[in-house]
């Protein structure tokens, strides 16, 4: 059944202008609470929403947007996994949760600090899912370390970002925002999956006026970068950073809908998709 109307951005760039609406077809689970998303093709994406847990596949097809009825269960938790960010190296997808405390009270709640590989086959259909998480790293990052298990008031630990190049995942943080400048740590994937801890490079972007990163995508040596407001700020405008992996140089360009609550994107040479936290089915734009 069609439960809504969802806008994609279908482009060869980023930057596009002509806007296209897909009709959706099936249940979005959590679906005013729509995080990350992550496309292998067109027929393989991957949408979260960071009140369940659970994943859903969904396919591109013409104008239609399909949502597949079965989702993927990341396991058996009392609270939810709050999976904010996605990514994909060709083969697997990867989704971490905030690793942060729970907004409302405060509390550490084991589902929040996971990170999951997983691997489906073309029907969508889960081969396999690896299940850890990245307290060690955190805990072992210097400049890091002490903000894990601290409030989001104080500056706390909350990851939003997450992109695979190069062997590497990358993990971008919302908060805490440290001398100015957002966060991003990187650590080798193979190793990680293999002994559960990786050495960790970490470097500060100043992304302007304190703002964390809300998505983060790594394509061709460059960094994609969805800025925008940390756990203390109100103002809800996004812009799109780019820059090389050195960071020297970074452009800002405007998104989509830049006063909504942009929480993630992703791109390659055929789409570029965004998606919306607080509106309808994640309010995903397609510019074609």
């Amino acid at each position: 059944m069609i439960i809504g109307i969802i806008s994609f951005l279908l482009s060869s760039s980023v930057l596009a202008s002509q806007f296209v609406e897909l009709e959706v077809k099936g249940e979005v689970l959590g679906r005013d609470d729509i995080s990350a998303i992550s496309c292998i093709n067109k027929s393989r994406c991957l949408i979260a929403s960071d009140e369940t847990n659970e994943l859903q596949l969904v396919e591109i097809k013409g104008r239609t947007l399909k949502v597949f009825s079965k989702s993927i269960k990341l396991g058996n938790f009392k609270k939810e996994n709050d999976i904010e960010a996605l990514t994909n190296d060709g083969k697997f997808f990867y989704a971490v949760g905030s690793h942060g405390l729970s907004r409302k009270n405060a509390k550490y709640q084991k589902s929040r600090y996971q990170i999951f590989k997983i691997e489906i086959d073309q029907n969508g259909k889960v081969i396999s899912i690896l299940r850890s998480n990245l307290e060690s790293i955190l805990k072992k990052t210097k400049k890091i370390a002490p903000y894990f298990k601290k409030s989001l008031k104080k500056n706390g630990i909350n990851i939003e970002g997450l992109a695979f190049f190069d062997e590497r995942l990358y993990v971008g943080f919302r908060s805490p925002i440290i001398d100015g400048k957002a966060q991003i740590l990187s650590f080798n994937s193979k190793e990680f999956w293999k002994k559960g801890f990786s050495e960790t490079k970490l470097i500060g972007v100043d992304l302007k006026d304190d703002r964390g990163i809300r998505s983060l995508e790594i394509k061709n040596n460059n960094a994609y970068i969805i800025a925008g407001n940390n756990d203390n700020q109100r103002n809800e405008t996004s812009e799109l950073v780019i820059s090389n992996l050195n960071f020297e140089k970074l452009s800002f360009n405007p998104v989509p809908y830049d006063d909504f609550k942009l929480e993630g994107f992703d791109f390659n040479q055929d789409f570029t998709i965004y998606v919306y936290d607080s509106l309808k089915d994640g309010f995903p734009i397609l510019d074609k």
